[in-house]
């Protein structure tokens, strides 16, 4: 992903004389997940029990007109793993089958870089609102988890999951504003919605035994942050 940032940064600054306008921005925000990823069902293999988290962002805007322009980001997310609620579910899944079961785990940390193009419409000199559909990769990192259980008249046993990273194809469908407090420096507000479908390791709690599969992650972003403009 670093040499990717490097090659399109490198890109775009030699080619920054044939655009109009272009942006700078750092931002922050709040990240909550959706759908499966979200999802609390522990009978279903693809729910993901992850809770709300934050963002860190780094974007890059050439717009070649008034209207159309090109982009590139880079983002970071960690989201929480919903043990608490995870835990209780366990426990009432198998009441009656074994003496105890808990799971432990770590944070999800979702990386993306992804770039496509602006439509922009500007409201005077400075405000405007613009809408983007990104496409790219994402490298999500599922937690380390330990899955510990123990059946009547036995020991206890443990199996765990190893964190990696994974790579997926992934898009980006957001829209936000541009404020600006001078033709230099500005406000950046945005509202991402990105989605992939990485591979992992994952817990079979029918079998109690570790398992490879797909997870479709989905979330969205709500940011703000500095802009500066060129």
């Amino acid at each position: 992903m670093k040499k990717i940032l490097i090659i399109v940064v490198a890109f775009f600054f030699s080619n920054s004389g044939l655009a109009q306008e272009k942006y700078l921005s750092i931002s922050g925000g709040y990240t909550i997940p959706l759908g499966d990823f979200s999802s609390s069902d522990i009978n279903s293999k693809q729910s993901g029990f992850a809770n709300n988290g934050y963002n860190f962002s780094f974007e890059m805007t050439f717009f070649f007109s008034d209207f159309v322009g090109l982009g590139a980001n880079l983002r970071f997310n960690n989201v929480s793993f919903n043990s608490q609620l995870f835990n209780d579910l366990l426990v009432e899944k198998f009441q009656g089958q074994l003496e105890s079961i808990s799971l432990t785990s770590g944070n999800y940390n979702l990386h993306n870089f992804l770039i496509g193009p602006y439509i922009k419409f500007d409201a005077g000199d400075y405000f405007s609102l613009y809408g983007k559909a990104f496409l790219g990769v994402m490298t999500t990192f599922r937690p380390n988890q330990s899955l510990n259980y123990k059946l009547p008249l036995e020991n206890s046993q443990s199996i765990e999951t190893v964190g990696k990273y994974s790579g997926s194809f992934a898009y980006n469908l957001g829209a936000g504003a541009f404020v600006k407090f001078n033709r230099k420096l500005g406000l950046r507000l945005s509202a991402d919605y990105i989605a992939g479908n990485p591979r992992y390791e994952d817990f079979d709690f029918d079998n109690l035994e570790v398992i490879e599969k797909k997870q479709a992650v989905a979330y969205m972003n709500y940011n703000a942050g500095l802009m500066l403009t060129f």
